[in-house]
């Protein structure tokens, strides 16, 4: 059975960083993203056009995961909870599903929003910034008996990519 390696994170909390990292170490792995669905729906100025409108995106998404083969790493944000742990439950039949919470400071991962040349709405980032983050995705996982890690993303970039490691070893 193939891994699915999942990070939800907050933007700016170092996901892409780290999966580039890995995927540099695991070229069996394929990068999956979730912003590439979303950036059809934003406007030039990194707000989206409607924040309903989202929910199609992960639709896509996931439609384009289950027709995949072969260990994947799939980058998620922090949006959708409910509907992002469901859809990860039914994956378990097919993959072997690795759920990582990727922690770090809001005010850091703020800042390092900030230094970012891709647009992003403050209203949005704020609205991401509100979620309490991991704490209703771990309840979710718990109601659904899925297993979760915590990964502190202030470590070195080499110190996450052997966290990761150790748990596909599992």
């Amino acid at each position: 059975m193939s891994n699915l390696i999942v990070l939800f994170g907050f933007p700016g909390a170092g996901k892409t960083t780290l999966a580039n990292a890995f995927i540099g170490q695991h070229a069996e792995y394929r990068h999956h993203d979730i912003y590439r669905y979303i950036e059809h729906y934003r406007k030039p100025d990194g707000s989206l056009i409607g924040e309903e409108f989202t929910i199609k995106a992960y639709q896509k998404m996931y439609q384009d995961l289950e027709a995949m083969t072969g260990s994947t790493l799939l980058e998620l944000g922090t949006n959708h909870p409910g509907f992002n742990i469901q859809k990860l439950k039914e994956l378990k039949t097919a993959w072997n599903v690795i759920i990582v919470f990727c922690i770090l400071d809001k005010q850091e991962c703020l800042k390092r929003t900030a230094q970012r040349e891709r647009a992003f709405e403050e209203q949005a980032l704020l609205r991401r910034f509100a979620r309490n983050f991991p704490a209703e995705h771990q309840n979710l996982c718990q109601q659904l008996e899925l297993n979760y890690y915590l990964l502190d993303m202030g470590q070195s970039v080499e110190q996450q990519v052997i966290y990761l490691e150790t748990k596909i070893k599992k």
